[in-house]
């Protein structure tokens, strides 16, 4: 070792022992001060030693930084963490600093620390305008750590520039990735581009699809959701996964309602119910019942409307929902009660009066209900 490289060694040891007192995300910006910098060295780079020692300073910085996050001690963590990132910038290794950019970013953002987060961003737009055309290396490491301050927009601006360098087998991974990161900031749009691109490029996978099918009925498009229902059903039907199955065929019965197709609307509701039944699947068959009789209540079907809640009560008995029971007899006494049917409304409400006492729970409803009933 060298009396230059001893007296160096010396000197960054020592300042960084006295450290340079508190430092803040300000410091990221203007001219780089820090008593951990050789004097007198104007725009020359750091000599190979020079540059190791300072590497190890910052390593040294950051690990002090994290030790104090865990202590309690956030004010003097970042101070650390920012002078860490100030030093960076003298050092050629941009990807280096945009990775730590990204990590403390997120800390920041974590802990609502606005003003430093956008001093960040505007570190790392600065890196991407000076370094990224030159470095197309940083393109990844820019994009993650605008992803870690939750700047989608920029991040996914720079996928998109990464798709453009990839054949299509490659394209479907980094499309997947913009659309997590749209719909994480809910950007419905640009999530639904992504996986439209996927479709495109015939990639889509049993999730994308799902996703998709979900992303056109947010976005009220429901035939669009049915051609994707449609090829999941014969996925599950295949992998015999009957409770997607039937979930499926909830929603596309839900999509042609939305349609005014009624018709095909009852006839996935249907067979929602008749699979979720045959398996015992409760829920699901109360489920199944309960959206066929609004889909016949909507075309003013009511005598099919009241036959579908007569046999809802079958499937509320066999499973033991009290609940759902009582609201069921207190559909049906105002459907009888439309209908005239004086007698049959008078015993679903005393029936649904009966489980409203045993739950404690809408009686005086019921005894209205009873009350203001039309004498035969």
């Amino acid at each position: 070792m060298t009396n230059c490289y001893r007296k160096l060694l010396l000197f960054l040891s020592l300042s960084l022992m006295m450290g340079a007192g508190q430092v803040s995300a300000a410091s990221l910006v203007g001219p780089i001060q820090d008593p951990l910098l050789p004097t007198q060295q104007g725009d020359r780079p750091l000599s190979e030693s020079q540059a190791a020692q300072l590497t190890q300073t910052i390593i040294t910085l950051e690990a002090e930084g994290f030790e104090q996050w865990a202590e309690g001690n956030k004010e003097a963590a970042f101070s650390r963490w920012w002078r860490q990132l100030r030093l960076r910038q003298v050092l050629p290794d941009r990807q280096a600093e945009v990775e730590s950019l990204g990590q403390i970013g997120a800390i920041a953002w974590e802990d609502n620390q606005t003003e430093p987060v956008q001093i960040i961003t505007e570190r790392l737009v600065a890196i991407e305008q000076q370094n990224f055309p030159q470095d197309y290396n940083l393109l990844l490491p820019l994009a993650t750590a605008y992803e870690q301050i939750r700047d989608s927009q920029r991040a996914i601006a720079l996928y998109r520039q990464h798709l453009e360098t990839l054949e299509d087998p490659y394209k479907p991974e980094i499309l997947r990735l913009i659309t997590q990161l749209a719909l994480d900031w809910f950007n419905t749009n640009a999530a639904l581009n992504a996986l439209e691109e996927i479709a495109t490029l015939n990639a889509l996978t049993d999730a994308d699809r799902e996703q998709l099918a979900a992303l056109y009925e947010q976005t009220q498009q429901p035939e669009k959701a049915i051609a994707q229902q449609r090829q999941l059903t014969a996925v599950y039907f295949q992998a015999q996964n009957l409770p997607r199955l039937i979930r499926t065929y909830q929603q596309i019965a839900e999509n042609y309602r939305q349609l005014q197709d009624y018709p095909q609307a009852v006839s996935f509701s249907r067979d929602a119910f008749t699979l979720a039944w045959e398996l015992e699947y409760f829920d699901a068959a109360e489920s199944a019942l309960t959206q066929l009789a609004t889909l016949y209540l909507a075309q003013e079907k009511n005598a099919s409307g009241l036959q579908v809640y007569e046999q809802l009560i079958t499937v509320q008995e066999a499973s033991y929902n009290r609940f759902g029971m009582m609201e069921t007899y207190r559909t049906l006494g105002t459907l009888y009660e439309q209908a005239g049917r004086y007698p049959d409304a008078l015993v679903a409400l005393q029936r649904g009066l009966a489980i409203a006492k045993e739950l404690n729970h809408n009686i005086n409803d019921f005894t209205q209900a009873i009350a203001t009933l039309p004498l035969q």
